[in-house]
């Protein structure tokens, strides 16, 4: 991984440059996502939208 600040070649999977000590990117490839999933291991369904509320009285005047 090259650094963006100095451009020195660093290990896979540094956190910060050998050279500088700049903090460097954490590649996704080194990071892999998870499906969150419920105790049966079944995927969760989507959440309910968020609906806007109106309460009588308050607005615009």
């Amino acid at each position: 991984m090259r650094c963006p600040s100095c451009g020195t070649d660093n290990a896979p999977g540094s956190r910060f440059c050998g050279g500088c000590g700049a903090k460097l990117a954490v590649s996704a490839r080194l990071a892999p996502t998870q499906k969150i999933t419920d105790d049966a291991g079944y995927p969760q369904p989507p959440a309910p939208p968020i609906l806007p509320v109106t309460v009588p009285g308050l607005g615009s005047p």
